[in-house]
């Protein structure tokens, strides 16, 4: 069962639109409030109602409603802390909003989830946008695509006939060409290629919106390393980068090693890299930070933590540069205001989406 769970997440995992952060206390609280309230009966307590995983997205331990109305959340939270928790939609919890609500019955009505559920015994809804996959049972022969443009990423037989072959199978469906990470194209991208289109992009939109010089500067020198923690070997293998010519931005791969990659983050591979760029520590130390920020935060992190699982550092060195990017975020916010710095971001970004669209049009 544990290999299973985690195969199962390795090729289908959580897409932004299912996953919710919240305070692992307040979390322990609504998950206990809601195993309470479902598991009136002995049978019902016995059910699975969460799958506790690691953050690369392996199996660690299930708990039944039973082991969720006994959760405590003094010493629970410190156990689940840092864990994803895959909550049976059955359970609750979730307001309409997506938001956590003790009282609230059944699947929240814009949760994608109720699309996703492992064992479940009839075929799947077709999908929801935002999840990048669709699953489905059906019997062993059964093997046509919910529809065209769809390809088998995986299966699993979950029912035996009586001589031991296959009788159900769990499929996992993935788009023959949109992927789930945007790492993952229709052809690969040298690393320093992907970083001179991106750089050259950001020059552009600077120059449309009459930016003075220096905030040009410090964007250029964001667009140039933004992705250098990608040169790691990790992310490198993790995403089936050829050999030949590495380091890549962009692989042609059909999933990633989530087990290979170990929770690695390449933006905080990249910030490690850009503190010790020559080019970047010669910018007076306010425009620095922001050059940092924006590495940091191009894809949502940094804001106000930022992971460092698998990062090729010493654990004391990792820590002290999480720490001081979160102050920096303090010290950004204080000069430029939310907004203000979020409107910064936005930039990189903007520059990073059209590189890679253009990578997609050939």
């Amino acid at each position: 069962m544990p290999r299973e769970v985690s195969a199962f997440f390795e090729h289908a995992p959580p897409a932004p639109a299912e996953v919710l952060e919240a305070p692992v206390c307040r979390a322990v609280e609504v998950l206990k409030a809601r195993a309470c309230a479902v598991s009136g009966t002995r049978e019902n307590a016995a059910i699975p109602g969460a799958l506790v995983l690691t953050p690369a997205l392996e199996f660690e331990h299930a708990l039944t409603l039973a082991d969720l109305a006994r959760l405590d959340a003094k010493t629970d939270a410190t156990r689940l802390s840092g864990r994803l928790i895959v909550v049976w939609s059955g359970l609750g919890g979730l307001s309409d909003e997506g938001l956590l609500d003790a009282k609230a019955e059944g699947a929240a009505s814009d949760a994608p989830a109720g699309d996703r559920g492992i064992g479940c015994t009839v075929d799947a809804p077709a999908g929801m946008a935002g999840v990048p996959l669709r699953v489905s049972v059906g019997a062993a022969e059964e093997a046509d695509p919910p529809e065209g443009g769809w390809v088998e990423a995986h299966a699993w037989p979950i029912a035996l006939d009586e001589e031991g072959a296959p009788a159900k199978v769990l499929r996992i469906w993935t788009p023959e060409r949109a992927q789930a990470d945007p790492a993952l194209a229709r052809c690969v991208q040298a690393l320093a290629d992907h970083a001179a289109a991106v750089e050259c992009a950001v020059t552009a939109i600077g120059e449309r919106l009459r930016l003075p010089s220096k905030y040009g500067d410090v964007l250029r020198h964001a667009a140039r390393l933004h992705d250098a923690g990608k040169a790691a070997e990790r992310w490198q293998d993790a995403f089936a980068a050829p050999r030949q010519g590495r380091p890549y931005a962009k692989t042609a791969a059909r999933r990633v090693d989530q087990a290979r990659l170990d929770g690695y983050r390449h933006e905080f591979g990249s910030l490690a890299e850009a503190t010790r760029d020559p080019a970047l520590s010669d910018l007076p130390d306010h425009l620095c930070d922001l050059a940092l920020h924006l590495i940091a935060a191009h894809h949502g992190r940094a804001r106000p933590v930022i992971e460092t699982n698998g990062a090729p550092l010493m654990p004391s060195t990792a820590e002290e540069l999480a720490r001081e990017t979160t102050l920096r975020l303090a010290r950004l916010q204080q000069r430029w205001g939310p907004w203000g710095l979020a409107w910064w971001e936005a930039l990189l970004r903007c520059a990073d989406a059209a590189a890679s669209a253009a990578l997609e049009k050939g």
